[in-house]
């Protein structure tokens, strides 16, 4: 398995695709580290390039879906009160609108 070396990957990730990591998480995960792992299945060389800690800021190209996600989220929720908004002015306009008090 290769991973592009322009990517960031989550730990969970790389854990994933290579089981063995898990048990030696210590020893590989660390920053321009090349490893050389070995299980019954075959052989696995890693080498991390660049690691970030829990509170480091992530780059953007890891973050840019996320964003984006959030920008058509936002889009939408603005769309659907807009939209809310002309069906009550409609429906006023055209008196086909009530409203109820409870006492």
């Amino acid at each position: 398995y290769n991973f592009n070396d322009s990517i960031w990957v989550k730990n969970e990730t790389l854990i994933e695709v290579l089981p063995i990591i898990e048990t030696q998480k210590e020893k590989v995960l660390k920053k321009s580290q090349f490893s050389h792992l070995q299980d019954s299945i075959g052989v696995y060389l890693v080498k991390i390039t660049d690691l970030l800690e829990p509170n480091d800021v992530a780059p953007l190209s890891h973050l840019k879906p996320t964003i984006k996600e959030i920008i058509l989220n936002k889009r939408k929720q603005e769309l659907i009160k807009e939209l809310e908004k002309d069906i009550t002015k409609d429906a006023i306009k055209n008196k086909k609108f009530e409203t109820f008090t409870i006492n």
